[in-house]
């Protein structure tokens, strides 16, 4: 019997998990707020967000047997229910920075809510087995380069 950890997955199945992976990279990347008092829209909105992919996410691993057609039919729901939610009504600039007034009192710039979020999301991720994934620290460890 051959190992199934050394064999890749087939393409259908890659094709549904990076289908449904994009659809919740979709659902998280929203660009960050332009003024403080746009803060909260935003962060209700991602809230939102967050809680249709992670919603998606409990669905696929409380399932043992989930295949491609599970992963693409749930990637294909994130997508109708994200195209369904309202537009964004808070301002926001191309460059995705907040502006001096987000800083943390020390000067440090916070974190975006979507990479803490992706952090979030790739370490329940990691529960289910069979999907190659970076690691929370990698993924956290990259943010902070860019």
């Amino acid at each position: 019997m051959p190992d199934t950890a050394d064999t890749p997955p087939p393409a259908a199945a890659t094709r549904a998990i990076t289908h449904f992976l994009s659809a919740v990279h979709h659902a998280l990347d929203l660009p960050a707020p332009v003024r403080r008092k746009d803060q909260l829209p935003y962060l209700k909105l991602l809230d939102e967000r967050a809680r249709l992919a992670r919603a998606g996410i409990g669905r696929l691993i409380s399932n043992p047997h989930a295949d491609a057609l599970d992963y693409t039919s749930e990637g294909d729901h994130l997508w109708h229910v994200l195209a369904d939610l309202p537009p964004d009504t808070y301002r926001h600039d191309p460059a995705e920075q907040l502006l001096p007034d987000a800083r943390s009192q020390d000067g440090a710039q916070n974190p975006p809510s979507w990479t803490r979020a992706c952090t979030v999301l790739i370490k329940d991720l990691e529960q289910f087995p069979g999907i190659p994934l970076p690691s929370a620290s990698r993924v956290a460890a990259e943010q902070g380069t860019r």
